[in-house]
């Protein structure tokens, strides 16, 4: 086997194995930040679990400066740093949206070419693009 086959091989199975981590079930419990997450996400609620996902998506845009990494930097660095690319931002929001009591997941694939991470939010049984356009006017990514 090419070693360049391998590798996708890899890549293709630490992004199944993130996928299943980051499940729809996800509410992390550790870390001092993760109260600090769950407090800021808690804040963000609003009346419907609608207008509660477009204001952490717009808290996440404002507050977390996206920079591109070859790798995730993680959920920490995210958090402390204010920064991190579409996977950092995505891992973020996941959490921030269960914290919130919303099911989301966490999808990855390809846009115009290039690799993006996404999150994927359900409302009233049907999941949705968090960052769709014709979802409610985002598309930032």
């Amino acid at each position: 086997m090419k070693k360049h086959t391998i590798i996708s091989i890899l890549v293709v199975i630490s992004i199944f194995l993130v996928i299943g981590v980051f499940s729809s079930k996800l509410i992390p419990a550790y870390g001092e930040f993760y109260k600090e997450i769950k407090n800021v996400s808690l804040s963000l609620k609003g009346e419907t679990e609608l207008i509660t996902a477009k204001n952490i998506n717009s808290w996440v845009e404002k507050n977390i400066n996206y920079e591109y990494h070859y790798f995730p930097i993680g959920i920490r660095a995210t958090w402390e740093e204010r920064r991190g690319d579409c996977t950092d931002k995505s891992i973020l929001k996941k959490i921030m949206l269960s914290y919130a009591g919303i099911e989301s997941r966490l999808a990855h694939g390809y846009v115009f070419e290039d690799k993006h991470d996404t999150i994927y939010i359900k409302i009233n049984k049907t999941y949705y693009n968090f960052e769709g356009i014709d979802f409610i006017g985002w598309g930032r990514w």
